[in-house]
């Protein structure tokens, strides 16, 4: 059994993944979109034709109604928003195509991490590691959630990079290693850890041609430099967590308690959230002394195993060893809150660094080699292991069957989940529990007050026909970000309360702001159609059309100047012109 696994072809271990692949998470293919596919995917109208290509490289990942501007956001992804783009040319708005692509990347991602692996232990060792890889379930979520495919994108890129570093030896070849580096750049800012690990690769074992390809990344590094800080600028507080409002030495506090997060999930994957904003900001004996000595240990059992590694087999096995404990410090250091980001923790986030420590595995694997009365007893014990972990990984599928069903999952959880929250709430706002949405909405703002949580507050109050408090809810959201869906809904509320002459000029305003917003011209249409100005009604719903379909019914009735009712669902009221 053992020979056959070590003799398997590379077209066979590629069917073996696609198999375990699509067994785990093909069911999860016709998943919904959902949070931030939303409006950097169905909302997002330059997303919609991939000769926007330009403005992808040129800004972030949202849409923010201003036609074919900036992109807004935190973070430079254009090869993920690229991707998004290329989807939806050729299929729309359809998620399973997004979760295919997403599905095939991570597969793609476990084979070539096989074939690096192969590189350095034998292929019994290395086929259940790459599985491990692709099943275990702190890596589903870069499976299943669609805003993670920037996650599974730079991996491929990086992870091919490395491949090609390793496998092809001629100088030639560093110009494709490099060309891939840039893309897994382009993919996500992380890319930036297999640019380290390919220069500490050919430091250890191909010191020749380090020099030239130092030269060549050179000028691609500089380029990309160049695009980031054009784009979104060096590094800034994306103020999407509690953990971002406190310094770097509060950040600190939370490190040992980080890196006991992502300890205790890769042994126990058992309550599983998209993301985890529980923060510390004191130094406790629970929270930081505790943490920090089980980290302590961790890392004393990992020093202690290297030591004897050395002792007991030839140094290359050692520079292995090093070489992948050096993979997993420098994973840590992006997820370490030096720098803010979006959660305190996020299970997608560990991706990179899993494969660090299924190195340092392989490496205890190759060099203390069990008895041979023992192998089957050990193989039945790794079938068992995988087994569970792929079925954990099936499990969680589920979860993301519906907004609902997610957000429940990820209270379940991080109770500080104030995202999760905010879904709860707008799933009953949907189902018309008014009351319990408020409930929910509440514990989210109590938590962390954003303007999405506001958002969602303004539009309680406005289906309970209390157009003042949504108004003011609203006006209090703005405060912590500007955003175009807000002045939509403020824009709707002209409709029905306020001095016309401020509504009208509020409504000029916000046209100012998002020239291409076609909600924002809609609103600003009803609004002179209800005064019976009809010249400008006609003019702006003519802007309307322009950049988005109008319902017909509204358009002939304001073009052709006939009277007609219209539904406002988000004030839970029908208004006649």
């Amino acid at each position: 059994m053992l020979d056959k696994i070590n003799r398997l072809k590379n077209w066979q271990v590629l069917i073996i993944f696609v198999f375990i692949g699509f067994a785990v998470f093909g069911h999860s293919l016709n998943n919904p979109f959902w949070g931030d596919d939303i409006p950097q995917i169905v909302n997002n109208v330059p997303v919609h034709s991939i000769s926007n290509i330009k403005l992808f490289f040129e800004g972030s990942t949202f849409y923010d109604g201003q036609g074919n501007s900036k992109l807004t956001g935190t973070y430079y992804r254009p090869l993920m928003t690229t991707t998004f783009s290329l989807i939806y040319s050729a299929f729309g708005a359809h998620s399973f195509y997004y979760h295919l692509l997403q599905l095939l990347l991570c597969i793609g991602n476990s084979i070539i991490l096989y074939l690096i692996l192969k590189n350095f232990f034998k292929p019994i060792i290395s086929l259940p590691l790459a599985i491990v890889f692709l099943l275990h379930p702190i890596n589903s979520q870069v499976v299943y959630s669609i805003p993670c495919m920037q996650d599974a994108l730079f991996v491929f890129f990086g992870l091919a990079a490395l491949y090609t570093l390793i496998k092809f030896k001629n100088k030639s070849y560093l110009i494709v290693s490099v060309l891939l580096l840039m893309l897994s750049l382009l993919s996500k800012e992380s890319g930036v850890l297999f640019v380290a690990v390919s220069l500490i690769y050919l430091l250890r074992w191909d010191r020749k041609r380090l020099v030239t390809f130092v030269a060549i990344l050179a000028i691609p590094i500089a380029a990309y430099i160049y695009l980031h800080i054009n784009a979104v600028g060096i590094a800034s507080n994306p103020k999407n967590a509690p953990i971002d409002n406190l310094s770097l030495q509060g950040r600190l506090i939370n490190a040992p308690s980080i890196i006991l997060f992502y300890i205790t999930k890769i042994l126990f994957p058992l309550k599983l959230a998209y993301g985890y904003f529980w923060v510390y900001s004191t130094i406790t004996i629970r929270h930081f002394f505790l943490p920090l000595a089980i980290d302590g240990l961790v890392l004393a059992a990992i020093v202690y195993l290297g030591m004897k590694i050395r002792k007991v087999t030839p140094r290359l096995n050692y520079f292995i060893f090093l070489f992948f404990a050096i993979w997993i410090v420098i994973g840590f250091v992006l997820i370490m809150q030096l720098v803010p980001l979006d959660f305190t923790v996020s299970e997608a986030w560990f991706y990179f660094t899993s494969i660090g420590i299924l190195g340092i595995l392989g490496s205890v694997a190759s060099t203390f080699r069990p008895k041979l009365e023992y192998r089957a007893a050990i193989m039945i014990g790794v079938i068992i292991i995988i087994t569970l972990l792929g079925v954990r990984s099936f499990v969680r599928g589920f979860d993301w069957r519906s907004q609902d069903t997610l957000a429940n999952a990820e209270i379940n959880a991080d109770a500080d989940d104030y995202t999760a929250y905010n879904l709860v709430a707008q799933n009953k706002l949907n189902q018309g529990d008014t009351v319990g949405a408020k409930t929910s909405i509440l514990k989210s703002i109590d938590i962390y007050p954003l303007w999405s949580n506001y958002n969602t507050l303004g539009n309680i109050l406005a289906k309970e026909h209390d157009y003042d408090g949504a108004y003011s809810t609203y006006k209090k959201g703005l405060q912590y970000g500007q955003n175009n869906i807000i002045y939509e809904n403020l824009c709707q509320l002209t409709l029905v309360r306020g001095d016309p002459a401020e509504n009208e000029k509020f409504l000029v305003d916000s046209l100012k702001k998002y020239p291409a917003d076609s909600n924002i011209w809609l609103y600003f249409a009803l609004f002179e159609q209800s005064y019976k100005n009809n010249k400008l009604a006609k003019a702006a719903i003519s802007q309307s059309a322009i950049y988005a379909q109008v319902p017909s019914q509204i358009y002939y009735s304001i073009i052709n100047n006939q009277p007609f009712s219209v539904n406002l669902s988000g004030l839970n009221k029908t208004i006649s012109f």
